[in-house]
C-alpha cells in the first residue's frame, strides 16, 4: 500500500528529475544559436567567390563539417541525460498513480500511515 509520506517523497524525486527540463532548454538554445551561426557561414560561403572547387571544398572541410560535428555533439551531450532523466520522471510519475489508484480503490488507512 502506500502512504502519504512515501506520496510526498515520490513527488520530490519527480520534481528533481523534472529539473532537466531546465537544462535541456539550455542545450537546445545554445544549439539554435549555432544553427544560426551555421546559417551565417553557409550564406557567406554563397556570397564568397570562391577561385576554385578545391577552394569551396577546403571552406567545407576545414570550417562547415567541423561546425556541423560540434553541433552534434553538443546535442548529444546535452540532451541524452535531460531525456534519461525525464523518462524517469514519466515513469515514475505513472507509478505513482498506479499506487494511487491502488488507494483508491482499496483500504485508505494505511494511506494516513
Amino acid at each position: 500500500m502506500l502512504s502519504f509520506p512515501e506520496s510526498l517523497d515520490a513527488l520530490e524525486r519527480i520534481i528533481e528529475q523534472m529539473k532537466s527540463l531546465r537544462a535541456l532548454k539550455a542545450n537546445l538554445d545554445a544549439v539554435e544559436e549555432d544553427l544560426e551561426g551555421y546559417q551565417k557561414l553557409l550564406e557567406y560561403s554563397r556570397e564568397k567567390d570562391f577561385q576554385s572547387v578545391e577552394e569551396a571544398l577546403a571552406y567545407i572541410d576545414t570550417v562547415l563539417i567541423p561546425e556541423l560535428r560540434g553541433m552534434a555533439d553538443t546535442l548529444k551531450a546535452g540532451t541524452d541525460e535531460p531525456l534519461q532523466r525525464l523518462k524517469l520522471a514519466r515513469e515514475q510519475l505513472e507509478r505513482l498513480v498506479l499506487r494511487m489508484r491502488m488507494v483508491v480503490d482499496g483500504n485508505v488507512e494505511d494511506f494516513l500511515a
